[in-house]
């Protein structure tokens, strides 16, 4: 806990000097487009409208990166140093085993190593642990085993090529594991932008995996049901981000189709996350079927309108509750704080731990954070979720 204490230290550190040079090279990008617009002496000419629309976008990213939280700039794998002693029982002494360690918040971040089981007092011995296995494909005999083992605990399949994850229960018997591994085509590079996996179920719909990733030269995946994995590219392309400072993370969300644009070509990295906005894409990382929630609980949420399901489904689920008057008031800004609680409940639904003892007394507002939000902003800023801004608020 004291090393990554640290790392987060680190990094939030470099994020500081990532968001004075992102600052400073915005105002270099408004100086110049105000320069240009000066040099046109036609000030109802279009060349001139043309050029005071660039001055006011340039106005806007200066604002927007002033105003954006440090969490922002930070290099999410500065904060990934596994480095610690454990002990684990039920394996056998002097065998070898592939460690993954994964963070409980981002299931797509990992490190893994291979190790050596040694015993503390220098005997030992016990039975395999089994749930990580190597192979690429497997025979009928090895496919019933691997969904038995499945039954019990998450099973990890890794080669050269991927590591998948299969969370418990995920099979049942009769399911192909072969299915869930991919076959990498021999014209497509890993390493391209926008490479990720696809899973086409048994009734011939296809999705986005959202939890795949690429690091090392291998993809990482989980597979949370049966059906058909492949590996493609769907990276999207916008004419509004390339000198954007959050294009990286535009790039990765709108590939995995968490974030799908405002319009053909176009992203709008400065609009306002409003509350219907947050819990959409909290509902595409679930991997909702929106099928399954065609009504509307609350009077200001049409039915069948692009985010009712995913409302009625963080409703249904706990991780949002509306109004006492009846409303959700989607397309209000979400603060801060509603984001933490909303994120906190998500994660509680996912099966992750939220007792928290964060310190919220590091925050210089700490006193303006409503009741209801003390705990999960509490946890928020214990697992990183929330950094705070430079003047302490």
């Amino acid at each position: 806990a004291t090393l990554i204490k640290e790392s987060r230290t680190a990094a939030n550190d470099n994020a500081k000097a990532a968001k004075d040079a992102a600052v400073a090279q915005a105002q270099k990008d408004l100086d110049s487009a105000k320069e240009a617009r000066d040099s046109i002496t036609d000030t109802e000419s279009e060349e001139y409208k043309a050029a005071q629309k660039a001055v006011d976008e340039a106005e806007k990213q200066l604002a927007a990166i002033e105003n954006s939280d440090i969490s922002s700039f930070i290099d999410q794998n500065e904060l990934i140093d596994w480095k610690s002693t454990n002990y684990f029982s039920g394996l056998t002494n002097g065998q070898q085993y592939q460690v993954v360690v994964r963070d409980a918040a981002d299931p797509t971040r990992y490190k893994a190593a291979l190790v050596t089981a040694v015993s503390p007092s220098g005997g030992g011995g016990g039975s395999s642990l089994g749930s990580i296995i190597s192979g690429e494909t497997f025979t009928e005999k090895e496919e019933a085993e691997i969904i038995k083992k499945n039954q019990a605990d998450d099973v990890v399949i890794e080669n050269e090529k991927y590591i998948v994850i299969i969370p418990q229960r995920t099979l049942e018997s009769g399911d192909s594991v072969n299915s869930l591994l991919l076959s990498v085509p021999s014209d497509l590079s890993i390493a391209d932008d926008g490479i990720v996996v696809s899973c086409t179920t048994a009734d011939g719909s296809t999705y986005i995996v959202p939890w795949c990733m690429v690091e090392n030269e291998k993809v990482l995946y989980l597979a949370l049901e049966p059906g058909d994995y492949d590996l493609v590219n769907n990276a999207k392309h916008f004419s509004d981000i390339d000198s954007h400072w959050a294009k990286t993370y535009i790039d990765f969300v709108t590939a995995r189709e968490l974030f799908k644009g405002t319009g053909e070509n176009v992203f709008s990295p400065n609009l306002t996350m409003t509350r219907a906005m947050f819990v959409t894409v909290l509902g595409r990382m679930a991997n909702v079927d929106t099928a399954n929630y065609d009504g509307s609980r609350f009077r200001d949420v049409q039915k069948n309108s692009w985010c009712s399901a995913y409302v009625e489904w963080a409703a249904d689920n706990g991780i949002v509750s509306g109004y006492g008057d009846g409303s959700f008031r989607p397309n209000n800004p979400v603060t801060r704080e509603q984001m933490a609680k909303i994120l906190y409940h998500f994660a509680r639904l996912m099966g992750e731990e939220t007792t928290s003892s964060g310190n919220l007394s590091r925050y210089t507002d700490q006193t303006q954070i409503s009741e209801w939000a003390i705990d999960p902003c509490s946890w928020a800023t214990d697992c990183g979720l929330l950094q705070g801004r430079d003047d302490g608020s």
